[in-house]
């Protein structure tokens, strides 16, 4: 997903955040990955593969992502560095049933400046999905 420099604030990235979470949430699959995109794709397709990963979580976890809601969402921001890695959007899930976590972090790339994508300067993309190990 494409943002602008103006939109690289706590209160738009949360907003994604949330928006992201709910799309997980209500297994909206193809629209989460269409609008945000995933990182961990491997030579697969990206719905197909987000599919796979998150139905391996679940698996293992014995939850059904339905059971799912929202705890939090956390915005934190990197000084400069050589991947151009700007800001991490984690969103912390958690089974109303199980009490089990699931983690949905997105990346915010980008470089002040440059335009390395077709509408902002700066790109939101799901990096991955996990557990979350510790008690919630």
């Amino acid at each position: 997903m494409d943002i602008t420099k103006e939109q690289l604030n706590n209160e738009f990235l949360k907003k994604m955040g949330t928006e992201a979470s709910s799309l997980l949430v209500s297994a909206n699959y193809k629209t989460l990955v269409n609008r945000f995109g995933y990182a961990l794709s491997h030579n697969r397709e990206p719905e197909d593969a987000f599919h796979a990963d998150i139905t391996e979580i679940l698996e293992e976890l014995k939850t059904e992502i339905s059971s799912y809601s929202l705890k939090s969402v956390d915005v934190g921001y990197f000084d400069v560095n050589n991947i151009n890695i700007t800001s991490i959007i984690g969103c912390e899930l958690v089974s109303t049933e199980s009490k089990k976590g699931i983690l949905l972090d997105l990346i915010v790339t980008g470089k002040k400046g440059i335009f390395i994508n077709r509408q902002g300067n700066y790109s939101i993309t799901i990096e991955g999905i996990s557990i979350v190990h510790t008690p919630i």
